[in-house]
């Protein structure tokens, strides 16, 4: 079995236990209105800090393992998964009814969460994919794997995020 068709296989079971255990963790997540003024604006400020940090590691380290310029490091994909783990609670605080909050957040995060944290779902599914190839050795794995970790973060700005 070559690498892609075994890559392939694992995706497939990390992808249902991926989206089952984040399936029975949001079902307990429930969105509640931002309890005030300074509630919502610390929940935004610190979506945006770690938001930037992911896309930051995504922009910077893993484009540099695809390209060639640094050795691919599972370890710094793991930081990305954790990273994102972090960050899919803090939308349970919904914070759209503080107009005066600077936030790129599109009000349906909210009036449909369960498709945002469906997008969730798809990003940490990716990144599992992502770390397995990042410790194959297989640069054209990884680049795919990058390339879908991408998707992935712009199916969910496409659909929650104003630019």
């Amino acid at each position: 079995m070559n690498t892609f068709a075994k890559m392939g296989a694992k995706i497939g079971a990390i992808a249902a236990v991926s989206t089952a255990a984040l399936a029975a963790g949001t079902a307990l997540a429930q969105v509640a209105p931002a309890a005030d003024h300074a509630a919502a604006e610390a929940a935004v400020a610190e979506r945006i800090e770690k938001l930037e940090a992911l896309g930051d590691i995504m922009d910077g380290q893993v484009k540099a393992m695809v390209m060639g310029r640094a050795d691919a490091d599972p370890a710094v994909i793991e930081e990305m998964r954790v990273l994102a783990d972090e960050i899919w609670p803090l939308f349970d605080v919904d914070t759209s009814s503080f107009d005066d909050i600077e936030t790129q957040s599109r009000d349906n995060i909210w009036q449909s969460h369960d498709a945002f944290l469906d997008k969730a779902a798809t990003l940490d599914v990716t990144l599992v994919a992502l770390k397995e190839a990042a410790g194959s050795g297989d640069r054209r794995a990884l680049a795919m794997a990058a390339r879908d970790v991408g998707n992935a973060c712009g199916a969910c700005h496409d659909a929650h995020k104003n630019e």
